[in-house]
């Protein structure tokens, strides 16, 4: 059996990658990113989900007209489960929902910067 420890430690980190979300200023993102593509000089891939989407295309499109990079947009539906599982036993899931997993669809966009 596969220590998942390990295989996770084995993984290369991406240093290029930033995620975007709805509660972060837009400022700090877009100064971030700049940060990134003046260090690497590589490519940058700004990650968002729901309704975080259109903060990354903003970025995207604010960096595409500061430093005339190419940039690839992909946007898709992903789908993610949600389970409970109680720590004690005797605890009920108090969810209106009767079973322990949930699943529901998001919308999903990686914006791929590339000088």
């Amino acid at each position: 059996m596969v220590d998942p420890k390990s295989t996770a430690e084995a993984l290369p980190t991406a240093d290029h990658i930033v995620r975007i979300n709805v509660s972060g200023k837009l400022v700090n993102y877009i100064g971030y990113a700049e940060k990134k593509l003046a260090d690497d000089g590589g490519l940058v891939e700004l990650v968002a989900l729901g309704r975080a989407i259109n903060r990354a295309v903003t970025v995207a499109e604010i960096l595409r007209r500061n430093y005339a990079v190419h940039q690839v947009i992909e946007l898709r539906s992903v789908s993610i489960r949600d389970r409970y599982e109680p720590l004690e036993e005797g605890l009920r899931v108090r969810m209106r929902v009767c079973s322990t997993a949930r699943r529901w669809r998001v919308t999903d966009c990686n914006c791929v910067v590339d000088p």
